[in-house]
């Protein structure tokens, strides 16, 4: 965010953003103190953020497949209860002709 002051004197001080800036005077030239063992930390982190998501994506990819072999493996059972069924009809049909 950038804020630009616009001086406006009121009684002889500085009101609105003009005020506000001149309270809090922005300097780029000042970098903010960064403590070294949370930078640490929080690149720790970043790397184990890393690990985590390459982790998940691997796990999908088998949740991935396994479902895909689930699907075949429901079809050909599908396909064996079918033909069981076709087989115990014409043995019903054999028996009760023999009979």
């Amino acid at each position: 965010m950038v804020e630009k002051a616009v001086p406006k004197r009121k009684g002889g001080r500085l009101v609105g953003l003009a005020r506000r800036a001149s309270l809090y005077p922005a300097s780029s030239s000042q970098a903010p103190y960064a403590n070294p063992m949370i930078l640490e930390e929080l690149h720790d982190k970043d790397e184990r953020i890393g690990a985590l998501e390459e982790q998940n994506t691997t796990i999908l990819s088998e949740i991935a497949t396994i479902r895909s072999e689930n699907a075949t493996i429901l079809a050909e059972l599908a396909s064996q209860k079918k033909f069981n069924a076709e087989i115990m009809q014409k043995l019903d049909r054999l028996m009760s002709s023999s009979s």
